[in-house]
């Protein structure tokens, strides 16, 4: 009940990150109810370290478990997303790939950093957070998440997609792009197409770029309407 999951399902996700049930359990618990450490400690009578130590251990061990598998472009190449991944009525009228991007925020405590605290303050969520970038496939499924990044002014839904969809020569020859952009690149031909809100409306990307602005006609490199 506090956790959402079954024992056998607990006991599956415990068997194949090689923990505990318990430690499980815990996980699943703090995360799907949003409690506290201080109140999960006193709810398990465990110390908040332990808590944490917990905690920590099993995103780690989660995410070298189940990662690599389920989310980024070595799991999903771009056949198999417009063969596997593209409802019927998409391939039927688009021969490429099309995928939504959007970033997301996380909350996080107010940082002691007085630099870092000013950098991860929202003004529009009046709040410390830090954004990640998704590209999310027309299934559901993620494709792969991007950073993280300040929350500030300077991180805005267009500024984040130029410099992920920018690859300059000059930048990847010199491996100026993370293996995760080069990815993204190397998924993606230029005629693909990219969906996103009104935050994307003036970006500059190489792909074809769908906004509630565009009116019908996707975006060339330049950020104007074809």
């Amino acid at each position: 009940m506090f956790s959402r999951l079954s024992k056998a399902e607990i006991s599956e996700i415990a068997s194949a990150i090689s923990t505990s049930n318990q430690n499980v359990f815990i996980f699943f618990t703090i995360m799907f109810r949003g409690i506290s450490q201080a109140f999960a400690s006193v709810l398990f009578d465990i110390t908040q370290q332990r808590v944490s130590q917990i905690f920590h251990e099993t995103i780690e061990k989660m995410s070298h478990a189940f990662v690599p598998k389920h989310i980024g472009s070595q799991v999903f190449t771009r056949q198999n997303i417009i063969r596997n991944h593209s409802p019927e009525w998409i391939k039927l009228l688009l021969p490429n790939a099309v995928v939504m991007i959007d970033s997301t925020y996380i909350y996080i405590q107010k940082s002691w950093n007085f630099n870092n605290q000013k950098k991860s303050y929202s003004q529009h969520k009046a709040n410390n957070l830090i954004k990640i970038m998704a590209v999310m496939l027309l299934d559901g499924k993620w494709l792969d998440i991007y950073d993280p990044y300040y929350s500030n002014g300077y991180n805005n839904d267009e500024l984040i997609w130029n410099a992920l969809s920018d690859d300059s020569l000059q930048q990847f020859e010199s491996k100026g792009l993370s293996d995760q952009k080069q990815h993204l690149h190397r998924t993606f031909l230029r005629n693909d197409m990219f969906i996103g809100d009104r935050g994307f409306t003036q970006c500059k990307s190489k792909w074809n770029l769908y906004t509630p602005d565009s009116t019908g006609c996707p975006r060339n490199p330049y950020g104007k309407k074809i």
